[in-house]
């Protein structure tokens, strides 16, 4: 794979200001004797900085680790993931029916969604989480996964928890994990619980930031989203500036867990200079009592 400079000088560039927030962290430290700040960084950016460098992801947190970063956001897993992953394979009835692959023992339904789980582990975790939002009697076992009584495009974009090899990989690696959890129709009061419950086992993790548009539970399950927050302790890092709908409903329920968290969105940061960046990342901790700054790379593409 050939190099692109640009994604070289995005690195550099990404780099020099993770460096500047740090030192700039160390100032506030000094001043207000406050060392809670962490500085986050996503999985995506960072995969997609090294491959574009042709670095070994293990270079490239410790580049990233040296200049401040502290922590990693890890997304959750869809079934599109999971399949790139090659931990599974899925389709539709109607895809099996017309040779996608073949399974064995199964009645095939056309409008049900099947699922091939190579790891025992991925396989029980998908199954519960599936179960606690469908419904037992909608989520059977076969043979090596499972018949899912729902049709395919309803699923594709549920978000299934986090990558557990991924999150001991950067925990061992010395980075916290924050994960970033997504709404869906689908969520029950049963699953947001399983969901939230299920980082918990993680005894690492102590905040989530929410994906996308909306806070999970948003609109009509805020409620039981605060509660297994709060029963479990996972702090809520609300994005400050960047609108979420259900945001302000959360953070009200949730008492001394939460905390602000300051970022600039994709669009925001193509239109601001580095140095720009910088001055906002370095006021917000001190201006506006901000615990996480999630730090997005400048992807110049002009």
């Amino acid at each position: 794979m050939n190099k692109n400079p640009n994604f070289i000088l995005i690195a550099m560039l990404s780099i020099a200001i993770a460096t500047g927030i740090f030192l700039g962290w160390q100032r506030v430290m000094i001043e207000n004797n406050n060392n809670t700040l962490q500085i986050v960084m996503s999985y995506q950016d960072l995969s997609k900085l090294a491959n574009a460098n042709e670095l070994p992801l293990e270079t490239a947190l410790y580049r990233f680790k040296e200049s401040g970063i502290t922590s990693i956001a890890l997304s959750e897993e869809t079934l599109e993931d999971l399949r790139e992953r090659g931990a599974l394979a899925f389709a539709s009835g109607y895809q099996i029916k017309q040779g996608l692959f073949s399974l064995n023992k199964v009645e095939i339904k056309s409008n049900h969604t099947y699922l091939l789980i190579k790891n025992p582990e991925d396989l029980t975790r998908i199954h519960n989480f599936l179960a606690a939002n469908l419904g037992d009697e909608k989520v059977t076992t076969i043979e090596g996964g499972l018949d899912v009584n729902l049709p395919l495009e309803e699923l594709r974009e549920l978000g299934l928890g986090i990558n557990n090899q991924l999150y001991s990989f950067f925990v061992t690696s010395g980075f916290s994990v924050i994960p970033r959890l997504k709404n869906h129709p689908l969520l029950t009061e049963n699953g947001i619980k399983a969901k939230i419950d299920a980082l918990a086992f993680n005894k690492s993790i102590s905040e989530v930031i929410f994906e996308e548009k909306e806070v999970v539970g948003y609109p009509d399950k805020i409620k039981a989203t605060a509660k297994a927050l709060n029963y479990n302790r996972i702090k809520y890092g609300k994005i400050e500036i960047l609108k979420q709908e259900g945001d302000q409903s959360l953070a009200s329920k949730m008492g001394d867990l939460f905390i602000q968290v300051h970022s600039l969105d994709k669009k925001e940061a193509k239109k601001i200079t580095p140095v720009q960046a910088l001055d906002r990342y370095s006021r917000a901790p001190k201006e506006r009592n901000v615990r996480i700054i999630f730090f997005n790379p400048f992807y110049n593409e002009k």
